[in-house]
């Protein structure tokens, strides 16, 4: 998730995406967030893509306590975390 934009997406991010890239205040990684869950709801079925909202929903404080340990050392990980999570969530519902 935090890599998104990096792994091929910058293009997108600056072309058909610019507007999710401008709504991100010009970051490519929060960005790229969002493009994950938009990529993601479009790939899934309906079912899939409902089971995982519930998921995240359920799971959301759980999870977002996990990738915080992962980057645990930086300065402001809890709002970085935050914020590509709640961003992620929303492209889900872009579809």
């Amino acid at each position: 998730m935090a890599n998104y934009a990096q792994a091929g997406n910058i293009d997108r991010l600056y072309g058909d995406e610019f507007p999710m890239l401008e709504a991100a205040e010009h970051d490519p990684d929060i960005a790229g967030a969002c493009l994950l869950g938009k990529d993601v709801a479009l790939l899934a079925n309906e079912s899939t893509r409902l089971a995982l909202k519930k998921i995240l929903e359920e799971s959301y404080d759980a999870l977002a306590l996990e990738m915080v340990k992962s980057i645990r050392m930086m300065e402001d990980a809890s709002e970085r975390v935050e914020t590509r999570l709640r961003n992620f969530v929303a492209g889900i519902d872009m579809r």
